[in-house]
């Protein structure tokens, strides 16, 4: 089976580094027209460098695909429409985006700045919000497409020192779902996915001796990346698959969140326990005797049930373990 984007006009925002890059690269080798976006700034935020997108846009050609560049910034007010209309111009549609465009800046709570939590704020959440708004009106337009947005283990279980980057990754969620139940009425439809890539542009940032998600740990949630062999898995390249399905005009669901970890593929799913019944006027002492029945007497199979990188460790490795003793990973 050859999945294939034949004549697909598909955005892929943050393309220039990360997972961006083998998505926008493999959207062309498989038939896609790629608009190449990326404003070429810092992973935290500031800079700009409009080379990057052409660089990728090169790639594509040279390999025989189709693309364009573009350094819009997607969180600015006019930046998500040029971008959207760059594609109309050059083809006439948008029938994907996969918008992954984000800044990381990692602090411990108490050190979190005014500044930085706008910066993510503007940048993670209300980019998403407007890259999105412009490409879902474009598609509304023109009969339906898809749309991808990228959420984070940091944002579904909270992570150590990324309180405020965890907030707009579950903001993401929450933002992307409602878009998929409205998309409905015109075709559209709308997934998340939550990425595992160790050597994208804003892990490399991560310092082992000074970052907040690795420094000042209780004992509790005390890691070590460097034993962890199974973090060599973790690369953009193998998020790709999973991105591309849900991209495919053969994609069967909307509104689910999907995770994509060095090679092993699963779907994050919303639940509760059985709860019980209080009756009609229920109080404080009710809640308190029946608490371990509201809580649940048993393990939720798979549950999301510590901070990010811990969890992630412990649920993927032994899922993984399999791959390692294959040097490539196949």
């Amino acid at each position: 089976m050859d999945t294939r984007f034949d004549g697909d006009v598909v955005i892929v925002t943050g393309a220039a580094g990360g997972i961006g890059r083998p998505q926008a690269a493999e959207l062309g080798r498989r038939g896609a027209r790629v608009v190449v976006n990326d404003l070429g700034g810092s992973p935290r935020g500031g800079g700009s460098d409009p080379t990057m997108a052409s660089a990728v846009v090169d790639e594509i050609s040279s390999a025989g695909g189709e693309a364009v560049a573009s350094a819009e910034d997607i969180a600015s007010a006019d930046g998500p429409r040029l971008l959207v209309e760059r594609a109309l111009d050059t083809w006439g549609r948008v029938d994907a985006v996969v918008h992954n465009a984000a800044i990381l800046r990692d602090a411990h709570f108490e050190n979190v700045c005014d500044t930085d939590y706008d910066d993510i704020m503007h940048v993670n959440l209300r980019g998403t919000f407007r890259t999105v708004q412009a490409v879902y009106r474009a598609m509304k337009d023109r009969g339906g497409g898809r749309i991808l947005t990228v959420t984070s283990a940091s944002g579904l279980c909270g992570a150590f020192g990324q309180s405020v980057y965890a907030a707009t990754k579950m903001g993401v969620i929450g933002l992307t779902r409602s878009i998929a139940w409205e998309g409905m009425r015109f075709g559209i439809k709308a997934n998340v996915i939550a990425p595992a890539a160790f050597d994208s542009r804003l892990y490399a940032e991560l310092n082992p001796d000074g970052d907040a998600v690795l420094t000042g740990r209780p004992p509790e949630l005390d890691v070590s990346l460097e034993a962890a062999e199974l973090l060599g898995l973790y690369t953009a390249s193998r998020v790709t698959p999973l991105a591309l399905a849900l991209l495919h005009s053969s994609c069967p669901v909307t509104a689910e969140v999907y995770s994509a970890t060095g090679g092993y593929f699963t779907r994050f799913v919303l639940s509760h326990t059985e709860g019980t019944l209080l009756g009609l006027e229920p109080t404080v002492d009710d809640v308190v005797a029946h608490f371990g029945e509201i809580r649940g007497e048993g393990a939720v199979p798979n549950e999301l049930d510590g901070e990010a990188l811990v969890w992630g460790l412990r649920s993927f490795a032994p899922r993984l373990n399999p791959l390692l003793a294959t040097p490539t990973g196949g």
